[in-house]
């Protein structure tokens, strides 16, 4: 036998080996396993909701409402059909088709991206199986997968599917869902609302219509393009359901409250959908004084636009929500400024809030931020630029120090740049994808809690028939030190008071804020305020989930009202408490005031230095500086100058801007007061008598208020007569 063929054999026989041992393992593994008719349309789970003090809120039971498909409209089954399982008719439970495809795919890419489970499999799964990932499971589904199809026609497969289906805020079946999101009974659904549901099983959290009305349309989109390819409905219906839907108009949900994320966030948790016969106990950080407080102030608002309200604690849980259209990501605006420019700045010691900028026009290579209405400031400090929120030194400041530099601040605060953000409209607020308001909170957050970031939670444990399942543990990352945080707080606070939310001074409480603006040729698309102290984190933010402008609604305006009023209903009486919690880590110094304006220098201000040439300032306490101002008053005062021409002596002052000098002659041990320049005097001239020596002195002092500071006495000269006077000239015998 030839060596070859001996070879072949030998795989060949493995081969079979592998085959029969794959063959009795799944025999073993599936003997005893057999459908469960009655649970294919018996799914039931109550959940209950509690507090941030572990008070009951809501208990929310679900029971299956059956609708039989007879009642289920054509487009409904045949979006699903389409985006789930386009053979669903023709194959026999399991598609090898889809599998090899996906086997393929998967491969190429080395890494699960692509699953292949067919409708049948997906009805099994979820009430059958848990969702693990693993050949054990697989096989599993397989064969309760063959026993349902050899059970139930394809019409009462697709029924106890729809029927059982999750899809999102705890809605189970597309009857319990047709009526939560659009108040209809599913034979009520038109063309669009049936491939919102069918688009929204894949993740119910990421395309629900009340959540992310963006996302959930575009998905919508992705169904449709599916139906018309497989000819279920007509060009016309296609266009007809693209172009003419506005999803906040088709779902019953005017305002998206707090529970409605926790749902969100829960289906994440538990992997889009809940066991069955379980009950669940979900503990949130609600607290429904803030909640009220975020009501009543969204019932007196006027605005025709989207809006969203929420309140954090320091440690990025969220005690508070209200929306008009969900967690959706927006562009941030100058409200980026603090977080991903000027702390990142001062951390990195390339700039602190009371050194100088230049506001004016700038181009950077090709790039020439304007700041809003052309206004440029000139010379002013970096305290000034954040508070006035100018574009031109934000640019500058990234352009220092680096958007690599940037980026990495970004990862530690929970906002994501991507590999696109390459440019310096970073500084601006515009980025690729943008963020969440929950997200910019929790960055903001930070500044409450000593440099460090928090997550935004809105959950913090469920458990199951009382066995904890999941625990927020709070994952925490150190994004500034303390000593930066300390004078981000104190530029914001100063933003309050002197800047852009100047119309939170009004405040029972002293805050620190920014505001933001993102606009476009067409006007106004988001308007920011970001408030807090040192117990409370407020987002306040308007814009429109579709784009819309919003005219001339600023981060200054509109948002800052709407948070002075929600500040001013938490804390009704006045409080005088510092908005922030200084840490041990700065300090305020004084510096040399001509030094810092005149040449950007940090040089400490001595003892000795008058008042009006001192700034006092606050610098993280191992802050760099060029040195110390002269320790003494001599060190300011230039030394007089004086002639000796023959016998006249005299002297000449110029007016200095701080120093006043007292002479004194001493002549034949007798020494009196020359002259005084407080007295306005800078000239002294005095006729010398021969065979007499002089001693000059000169006495620097300054007034600081009415307070007198004298420098040390020291000799100007000493002047000596000829021994023999013949008419020579005197000569100054210091030397």
């Amino acid at each position: 036998m030839k060596k070859g063929l001996r070879f072949s054999l030998l795989i060949l026989s493995l081969l079979l080996v592998a085959i029969l041992g794959f063959v009795i393992y799944y025999f073993s593994l599936t003997f005893n396993v057999n459908l469960n008719k009655n649970k294919l349309v018996n799914l039931n789970c109550t959940i209950e909701f509690y507090d941030v003090n572990n008070k009951l809120i809501e208990e929310d039971s679900n029971n299956i409402k059956v609708c039989e498909i007879s009642k289920m409209p054509k487009n409904l089954i045949n979006a699903f059909v389409s985006i789930e399982d386009k053979r669903f008719f023709t194959h026999n439970g399991i598609d090898y088709r889809s599998i090899t495809r996906a086997m393929l795919n998967n491969i190429k890419h080395l890494s699960f991206v692509e699953g292949a489970s067919t409708i049948s499999q997906q009805l099994i799964k979820n009430t059958h199986l848990s969702n693990e990932k693993t050949i054990n499971r697989k096989l599993l589904e397989y064969k309760l997968t063959k026993q349902l199809e050899n059970e139930f026609s394809k019409e009462e497969i697709l029924e106890m599917y729809l029927n059982t289906i999750y899809f999102g805020h705890n809605c189970f079946g597309v009857s319990t869902a047709s009526n939560y999101y659009f108040n209809k009974e599913p034979n009520e659904l038109n063309l669009q609302e049936c491939a919102i549901l069918a688009g929204l099983v894949k993740a119910p959290a990421k395309y629900s219509p009340i959540l992310n009305s963006v996302k959930s349309n575009e998905r919508k989109n992705v169904v449709l393009k599916e139906m018309l390819k497989q000819n279920y409905i007509t060009d016309t219906e296609y266009n007809h359901a693209i172009n003419n839907v506005n999803l906040t108009n088709y779902t019953n949900k005017k305002v998206v409250s707090y529970l409605d994320v926790v749902k969100s966030n829960l289906d994440e948790i538990i992997n889009k959908r809940y066991k069955i016969n379980n009950k669940l106990k979900v503990y949130t950080n609600y607290n429904e004084n803030m909640q009220n407080i975020l009501e009543e102030t969204f019932k007196n608002d006027k605005e025709n636009c989207d809006k969203t309200y929420i309140l954090s604690n320091k440690n990025s849980k969220i005690t508070a929500y209200l929306s008009t259209c969900g967690e959706i990501k927006r562009q941030l605006g100058s409200t980026i400024k603090p977080l991903l420019i000027y702390a990142p700045a001062i951390e990195m010691d390339y700039t602190y809030p009371c050194n100088y900028i230049f506001d004016e026009k700038t181009t950077f290579n090709d790039y020439t931020p304007r700041n809003y209405n052309e206004n440029y400031l000139g010379k002013i400090t970096v305290k000034d630029a954040i508070a006035k929120s100018s574009n031109v030194c934000a640019v500058k400041t990234l352009n220092q120090i680096g958007i690599n530099n940037c980026k990495i601040y970004a990862n530690k605060l929970n906002l994501e740049l991507t590999e696109k953000d390459n440019s310096l409209v970073i500084a601006l607020g515009c980025t690729e994808k943008g963020a969440k308001l929950s997200n910019l909170v929790s960055a903001y957050t930070t500044f409450m809690n000593e440099g460090i970031n928090c997550k935004p939670t809105f959950i913090n444990k469920i458990t199951l028939n009382n066995n904890v399942i999941y625990k927020n543990n709070g994952i925490k990352h150190v994004a500034f030190s303390r000593g930066t945080v300390d004078l981000i707080n104190d530029a914001l606070e100063y933003t309050t008071l002197n800047g852009t939310a100047k119309k939170l001074k009004n405040a029972n409480v002293k805050l620190c804020a920014k505001t933001g603006t993102v606009g476009s040729n067409a006007g106004n698309l988001d308007a920011y305020c970001i408030s807090y102290n040192q117990e409370n984190c407020l987002g306040v933010w308007y814009g429109n989930a579709n784009n819309k402008p919003i005219e001339n609604i600023t981060g200054g305006g509109v948002p800052a009202n709407k948070s002075l009023e929600i500040w001013n209903n938490i804390y009704k009486e006045k409080r005088d408490t510092l908005p922030y919690c200084k840490s041990s880590e700065s300090s305020y110094y004084n510096v040399d005031k001509k030094s810092l304006e005149e040449d950007n220098k940090l040089i400490f201000a001595s003892e000795y230095m008058p008042e009006k040439y001192i700034e006092k300032v606050l610098l993280k306490n191992k802050t760099k500086v060029y040195g110390n101002s002269y320790n003494n008053i001599n060190s300011y005062a230039e030394k007089p100058k004086y002639i000796v021409n023959n016998n006249v002596f005299s002297i000449k002052l110029c007016q200095t801007e701080f120093i006043n000098y007292v002479i004194y002659k001493e002549t034949n041990g007798k020494k009196v007061k020359a002259f005084d320049t407080n007295n306005k005097n800078y000239e002294y001239t005095e006729l010398l008598n021969k065979h007499n020596d002089y001693t000059f002195y000169y006495l620097p002092y300054y007034k600081n208020n009415n307070k007198v500071i004298y420098g040390k006495e020291e000799i100007l000269c000493k002047i000596k007569s000829p021994l023999y006077f013949n008419g020579d000239n005197w000569w100054d015998d210091l030397e």
